[in-house]
Formats: structure tokens, C-alpha cells, sequence
């Protein structure tokens, strides 16, 4: 823990909270004596087991109503220009377990892969992002010009794929690089995976496909070398 200086926190106000780790708590309180009364659990950050639930109301949200402040950047790619995240103000390592309802699109996966250990600024690992489980059952996915995976150095255009041009399709590269990635429902209205939805997943388990799948395209899963379960609910076998 950090060594304080005298009176580190004196001129907060009197009713400021120290928020630490459960199995902390005890510790700091001892350490930081100076400043026990004031020293809570974060219960946010108190177990990796809790799901963060969120409803959105319209798509290109997930970031702002996480509460979550994000710098979207620009790279100019021919005569296009390509929206890309900078930069995130704001914890989110917390972020074990993620259940998402309502809509969503383009900047919304983006951010998911964030959370998942992609940084899109460096295109590298992002060790901030521990997000294992998403759960997408409940959400709706609306197309949007808004690319679902850009980042600064190499931005996916090909031919378009990674807008998503329909409602209820899983574009390509949606996932791509979702490296702590471990669990994914996709939405039970989703309709088809486009190639490399999920690439390069290295660490996804398990895989649920939603009741009305009709087109699966199988190079989605292309590098996911830990995929053990893949569940298809779609209520008739899909083209794949």
C-alpha cells in the first residue's frame, strides 16, 4: 500500500470515503489509521463472481452508461474517416461478468473488447481489461455506421465488414481480440455470424448461438484455440 504523507486527505470533506478491497479493509484500517473512519469496501469491486447488468435505450451507449468517460479519435483511411477509442477515464478491471440488454451496435462492441483486453490505440493487450463473461441474450443488435472494430493503426475496412449493414448481425471482427474473453452469449435475435466475428479469441470457452441463427459462418471461430463448448439454439439447423 502507498505510504501517506501527514494529512494526506485534509483538505477533503469531512464525510469522504476511502474505498479498498474487502480482504483489504482491515489492513488499511490499521496502516492508515489516521483515516480508519473513513475506509469502506468498495462493494463494487468486492467480488470478480458479481454480473454488471446494464439496459441501454439506444445503441452506441454501453461506454456512457457504464458511466464511463471515452475519447473517440479519428483515422483518416482513403476518403473515410473511422471513429477508434483513445482512451477510457475510469476503473473498469473490475469488470468480470457483463450482461447487456436492448440495443446495441457498432461503438458498444468496440468498447466490449476493450473491456476484454484489447487496446485500441497501441493494438496490443489491454492488461487493464479482465471482462471473461458477456452476456448478450437480451440484446438487440442495430446496424450503425459506427465500425465495430478500429483501432489506431489498423482499422478493419475490408469491403465493410466491420459496420454492421442489418439488424440483428454479428459483423465481422466483432470480437477480434477479445483476449480475455472466456464466455459469450450471443443475442437470441441475432440471424448471422459474418468471417472472424470472433477471431482470435484465445481464451473463449464457451460459445451460446441465439434461437433465430439461420447462417453461421464457421471462419468466425478462426484461432479460437480453447473453444470447448459451442451451444446452437437456433430453433432450425443453421447454413454454416
Amino acid at each position: 500500500m502507498p505510504e501517506l504523507a501527514e494529512h494526506a486527505f485534509a483538505d477533503l470533506p469531512a464525510d469522504f470515503r476511502i474505498l479498498v478491497p474487502k480482504t483489504l479493509c482491515k489492513v488499511y484500517r490499521e496502516k492508515w489509521a489516521e483515516y480508519a473512519d473513513h475506509i469502506n469496501v468498495d462493494e463494487q469491486n468486492n467480488s470478480g463472481n458479481e454480473w454488471t447488468v446494464v439496459t441501454l435505450d439506444k445503441p452506441n451507449t454501453l461506454a456512457e452508461k457504464l458511466g464511463f468517460e471515452v475519447n473517440w479519435d479519428y483515422r483518416s483511411m482513403t476518403s473515410d474517416k473511422h471513429n477508434y477509442i483513445n482512451g477510457v477515464r475510469g476503473d473498469y478491471s473490475n469488470i468480470r461478468k457483463l450482461k447487456v440488454n436492448g440495443p446495441i451496435s457498432g461503438s458498444d462492441f468496440a468498447f466490449m473488447r476493450n473491456l476484454a483486453g484489447f487496446c485500441p490505440w497501441a493494438n496490443c493487450r489491454n492488461t487493464m481489461g479482465r471482462l471473461e463473461a458477456i452476456d448478450l441474450y437480451d440484446a438487440d443488435i442495430k446496424a450503425s455506421d459506427d465500425l465495430a472494430a478500429p483501432d489506431m493503426f489498423k482499422v478493419i475496412t475490408q469491403q465493410g465488414d466491420s459496420y454492421i449493414h442489418s439488424d440483428n448481425e454479428l459483423p465481422s471482427y466483432a470480437f477480434l481480440q477479445a483476449y480475455n474473453l472466456k464466455s459469450l452469449v450471443l443475442p437470441k435475435t441475432c440471424t448471422k455470424i459474418y468471417t472472424r466475428a470472433l477471431q482470435q479469441c484465445e481464451a473463449l470457452e464457451t460459445l451460446v448461438l441465439g434461437d433465430d441463427l439461420v447462417d453461421f459462418d464457421w471462419s468466425s471461430l478462426d484461432d479460437d484455440v480453447m473453444l470447448t463448448r459451442l451451444y446452437i439454439m437456433a430453433k432450425k439447423k443453421p447454413e454454416s
